[in-house]
């Protein structure tokens, strides 16, 4: 898979996640996790990226990459604040994190579902 040219991070973002379920099988609110991140452009994923990366899902798989080493987790929701107007606004399930090694640092390629019909 290559990465996709505008490699900038332009897209602001913020993530939530849910507390783990209480004994009686309730979970609270989502609570913010990140805000006011950066990230790239989000594009949509190849067939051969999602299946190498085992991604199920009978919709669209769409990703993102972030600098650094941050708490992003399977399950965490995606929220793009501001940077890429046909997502402004829309939350996106995350589906799995993995690092990228990355000109002598670290990003994280996170992986998304796009759950619009």
């Amino acid at each position: 898979m290559t990465i996709p040219s505008n490699t900038q991070p332009t897209v602001t973002f913020s993530t939530t996640r849910k507390p783990l379920t209480d004994a009686t099988g309730k979970s609270g609110t989502a609570a913010t996790i990140l805000s006011g991140l950066k990230c790239t452009q989000i594009y949509p994923v190849d067939p051969e990226t999602a299946r190498r990366n085992e991604l199920r899902t009978p919709l669209k798989a769409l990703a993102v990459f972030v600098d650094g080493d941050l708490d992003l987790i399977e399950g965490d929701r995606l929220l793009v604040v501001s940077g890429q107007s046909l997502y402004d606004g829309k939350e996106f399930p995350v589906q799995k994190v993995g690092k990228w090694p990355w000109r002598g640092d670290i990003r994280l390629q996170v992986f998304l579902e796009d759950l619009r019909k």
